[in-house]
């Protein structure tokens, strides 16, 4: 079986990414979903479509990740 996937893009001023993707014809069934983005572009929060979300901390001066939180369920 193919499944068919819908990329949608959002264009930054940094950059053209992918903001999300999800089943073609479906009620918004994602594969993942970015929820933010820092000033320097480093992903922070995502969730993916098992309903996993996570969310990452990182240094601005360095760049280093300082922490990443898992949870199930979070709405976004």
């Amino acid at each position: 079986m193919q499944v068919k996937v819908n990329m949608l893009n959002n264009t930054r001023t940094y950059a053209n990414v992918i903001n999300q993707a999800m089943l073609d014809n479906t009620n918004n069934i994602y594969f993942y979903r970015i929820r933010s983005r820092d000033a320097a572009g480093r992903l922070t929060g995502h969730i993916v479509g098992n309903g996993l979300s996570t969310e990452q901390d990182f240094s601005p001066a360095s760049g280093h990740l300082y922490t990443i939180k898992s949870n199930f369920n979070s709405t976004g």
